[in-house]
């Protein structure tokens, strides 16, 4: 119960903590003002959906069977506060693969459009064979005896599943395409002009 408490009162503190810094390093790195905010709720999209599979296969007991799990009830409260740390910092590193691209391709062209074209077709074996190598380590976690590390092995598995395929390949260039010229809009005294 005491660790329950310690987690539950630093884990908000943790998360904007995260989230902040992470939203400012990209800001400057970007000098953009939507980039790093998509980047953040990307993030926080695909964790929540892999969040939400753990919840439903080890506290509501779907594919138990399957996954040869025995459903307990509950997830531990470790689990989450893993997951994100984890997964947080795999999907940033993806974030930035692509986006370096497509602005270095942005900042030749000046051509939205073009440039996450180019960006995505230049980065998406890159993060696919590095998502690949990750699904297969985290993945066997599925396969041990332990609870605890099957619900660490689906949840990450399908963080790092959800993030690579559907975000990346799939939600982030749309919005790229979406937002437009949006995109790489910041207020002059970041981009120093």
């Amino acid at each position: 119960m005491d660790m329950m408490d310690r987690i539950n009162s630093g884990l908000p503190l943790m998360m904007v903590f995260i989230i902040s810094v992470t939203y400012v390093i990209l800001l400057y790195a970007f000098r953009s003002v939507l980039i790093p905010l998509k980047a953040v709720m990307m993030n926080v999209l695909s964790l929540g959906a892999s969040l939400g599979i753990v919840i439903i296969v080890f506290q509501y007991g779907w594919l138990t069977g399957f996954l040869n799990i025995t459903s307990t009830g509950y997830v531990s409260i470790i689990m989450p506060v893993t997951i994100f740390c984890i997964v947080f910092g795999i999907s940033m590193d993806y974030e930035v693969f692509l986006i370096s691209r497509i602005k270095e391709e942005y900042d030749r062209s000046g051509d939205n459009e073009k440039s996450t074209a180019t960006g995505l077709q230049k980065t998406g074996r890159l993060i696919s064979s590095a998502a690949f190598i990750l699904l297969v380590v985290v993945g066997s976690f599925i396969f041990t005896n332990i609870e605890i590390t099957k619900a660490l092995g689906v949840g990450l598995f399908c963080a790092i599943f959800i993030d690579a395929t559907l975000i990346r390949i799939i939600v982030v260039p749309a919005l790229m395409k979406l937002l437009g010229p949006a995109n790489w809009w910041a207020p002059r005294w970041i981009v120093g002009k």
